[in-house]
C-alpha cells in the first residue's frame, strides 16, 4: 500500500512515540522529531507533513510555542492542522492550544479509536481548504485576464494586491465589482466553490442594466 499522507510525531517520550507509530504505521508514513527544535529544523528544511501530533510539555520548548513558530513561517506549513496531545484535560489547556494555533487537542492516555478519528478529519478538514484554495485562485486568474485586456494597469495591479490579503469569496466578489466601476462598467459576480454560491451585484438583483452584460462567472 502506498502511503501519501504523512503524520509528524513531536514528542520526546519513546513510550508514547512508540505507542503513536504502532496505531498510525498501517496507513500513514510517519515521521518523528524529539524536540521542537527538531521539528522546526525538519519544517524548514522543507519536510511537509498533512498532520502534525504535538506533545505539549517537551523541555526545550512546549508545543504550543512550537505550534505559533509554524504559524509565523510564511509557507505551507501555516496550513498543516497541529493536534496537541497532552495528559492535562483543563479547559484552559486546551483554549491555549486553540490560542496557539492548534486543531484539537487529545488527552492522555491515548484512545486508539479516538486518535484515529482526529487524524482523519484533521485530513478531511485539510482537503477541504486546499480544494476551496484552489477554487479561489482560479477565480483569481479569471478575474485578471478579464482586467488584463484594458490599458490601465493599476487596476490590475490593486486588484492582485487586495486579493493577496484576502482570498474569501465575498472579498474576491466585492474586489472585482469595485475595480469594473473603475471602467465605468456595473457588473454582477457569482462565484460557486464547494463552500456554496455568492453572488453580488451594484443594482437591486445583482444583474447589470439591459444593453450590456458582462459574463464574469467562475
Amino acid at each position: 500500500m502506498i502511503k501519501n499522507q504523512s503524520i509528524l510525531i513531536v514528542d520526546d517520550t519513546p513510550t508514547e512515540i512508540h505507542l503513536l507509530i504502532e496505531h498510525l504505521k498501517h496507513e500513514y508514513a510517519i515521521q518523528v522529531a524529539t524536540s521542537g527544535k527538531a521539528a522546526l529544523a525538519l519544517l524548514e528544511g522543507g519536510y511537509v507533513p498533512d498532520v502534525i501530533l504535538m506533545d505539549v510539555v517537551m523541555p526545550d520548548m512546549n508545543g504550543y510555542e512550537v505550534c505559533r513558530r509554524i504559524r509565523d513561517q510564511k509557507h505551507s506549513q501555516q496550513k498543516m492542522d497541529v493536534i496537541f496531545v497532552s495528559a492535562h484535560d483543563t479547559v484552559e489547556e486546551k483554549l491555549a492550544g486553540y490560542e496557539a494555533g492548534g486543531s484539537d487537542y487529545l488527552i492522555k492516555p491515548i484512545a486508539p479509536d479516538e486518535l484515529m478519528q482526529k487524524v482523519r478529519l484533521a485530513l478531511k478538514n485539510r482537503e477541504a481548504r486546499k480544494r476551496l484554495h484552489d477554487e479561489m485562485e482560479s477565480v483569481v486568474v479569471t478575474a485578471m485576464t478579464a482586467l488584463s485586456a484594458n490599458t490601465e494597469q493599476e487596476v490590475l495591479v490593486e486588484f492582485y494586491r487586495q486579493c493577496l490579503t484576502d482570498l474569501s469569496p465575498e472579498a474576491l466578489a466585492k474586489q472585482l465589482i469595485h475595480s469594473l466601476s473603475r471602467y465605468f462598467l456595473i457588473a454582477s459576480v457569482q462565484l460557486r466553490s464547494a463552500q456554496g454560491v455568492v453572488e453580488l451585484g451594484e443594482e437591486p438583483g445583482g444583474c447589470p442594466p439591459a444593453g450590456k452584460r458582462i459574463d464574469l462567472s467562475a
